[in-house]
């Protein structure tokens, strides 16, 4: 059976290259025509969701909105070594130069239970 497939195309190369070409032009239109399937905007109307979001961006900016991160430093020295809390403090400085970004030190008095202290 692929014998025979083989031997067409080979006799009908031309034919083949052409629909080849044929074929991916028109997966590439479709795929231009429908656009993606995903989209980075999160929107239900009228639901809960909907409003706790309204809610964080009416009182809040937007903080909270469910975006989030967390820097980790590991120090045998622990965090209250000068050397140590002078390169956390410049790490610290960079990332709050971040439009939108908010972080919160262990050395404010908001920040102090992020320190693990059974190390």
């Amino acid at each position: 059976m692929f014998a025979g497939l083989g031997r067409w195309c080979f006799r009908n190369r031309w034919r083949v290259v052409g629909a080849w070409i044929a074929a991916v032009v028109i997966v590439i239109g479709a795929a231009f025509a429908i656009g993606p399937a995903f989209d980075a905007q999160f929107e239900v109307p009228e639901s809960g969701s909907r409003a706790g979001f309204d809610v964080l961006d009416t009182h809040f900016g937007g903080l909270g909105s469910g975006t989030s991160g967390t820097v980790v430093f590991r120090s045998d020295a622990g965090i209250d070594d000068p050397v140590i809390r002078a390169e956390m403090e410049e790490m610290f400085a960079k990332i709050a130069e971040f439009e939108g970004v908010t972080i919160i030190s262990p050395y404010e008095d908001r920040g102090a239970a992020q320190v693990d202290a059974s190390r």
